[in-house]
């Protein structure tokens, strides 16, 4: 998913697998990461929201800006997507019978 539509990704998620019976396995359960508070994640978040330095560093590598292109790509297509999937009727999500053609 994309880290800046989360909640859309879980949607379109939920809506491709929501066959899947998660209660049949109540022993599998998330953990929490342990990374968050220390002070080297601290300061890097804080430099990357600066977008002065976000632009800077852009500005210097062309390997950046292409990850960023293809960033940019991936929330449109993520987008189309949950388009396309909201069109979709629950019931177009069942199996058909195979055809012998």
């Amino acid at each position: 998913g994309l880290l800046e539509e989360v909640d859309t990704f879980y949607e379109m998620l939920t809506a491709r697998i929501q066959y899947v019976n998660t209660s049949l396995n109540p022993q599998v359960r998330g953990d929490i990461h342990h990374s968050g508070g220390k002070l080297e994640n601290v300061n890097c978040k804080t430099r990357f929201n600066n977008p002065n330095f976000r632009a800077k560093l852009l500005a210097r590598s062309p390997e950046l800006r292409v990850i960023n292109r293809l960033y940019q790509v991936a929330k449109e297509v993520n987008r189309f997507q949950l388009q396309e999937l909201r069109q979709c009727s629950p019931s177009s999500f069942a199996a058909e019978e195979p055809t012998m053609d």
